[in-house]
């Protein structure tokens, strides 16, 4: 036995269960990803053949676990979170003839298990993103030198979060 998560609720239920069913009852149903997919065009592309394909070549170059370094790895994982690198790109006009432009910059690619991708995904909200942009985002700004890339990633990101 355990006691329930709901806030202020001290029922005891079972283990292996998380609330009272009073208290599950307040709890918003999570959509599943097919759901999502419906209304969030990112989440969208985790769907079609070419990430399918995009994924099969990120889990190749990376077959164990980039976090822990002893799992196999079981997700592709975008280094700097999808939505961000997309927006920073297109308002930098990297990409202009590809709407998802960032999407699939393998540099920005890496392999997790399941626990490392849930740890880092909780932990990327807040997060300064300006260096990683700089790195992966540097190359396809031709002929800008490192500060001048730095300086457009800054009026465009700004070192804002997530």
């Amino acid at each position: 036995m355990r006691l329930c998560s709901g806030p202020g609720c001290g029922r005891a239920i079972p283990d292996g269960q998380r609330f009272c069913d009073e208290c599950q009852k307040e709890q918003p149903a999570k959509p599943s990803r097919w759901e999502r997919s419906k209304t969030d065009p990112i989440m969208k592309l985790f769907s079609n053949p070419r990430w399918q394909r995009f994924r099969r070549l990120v889990q190749q170059q990376y077959p164990m676990c980039n976090g822990c370094h002893s799992a196999p790895s079981a997700v592709a994982d975008h280094r700097i979170p999808a939505r961000l690198i997309c927006r920073v790109a297109k308002e930098l006009g990297l990409f202009p003839f590809d709407a998802w432009g960032g999407f699939y910059i393998r540099d920005n690619m890496q392999g997790l298990c399941h626990s490392c991708h849930n740890t880092k995904t909780k932990t990327e909200d807040g997060q300064d993103w300006t260096d990683e942009l700089a790195r992966v985002l540097g190359p396809y700004m031709s002929g800008t030198t490192e500060d001048e890339c730095r300086a457009r990633l800054v009026s465009v990101y700004g070192g804002r979060v997530a």
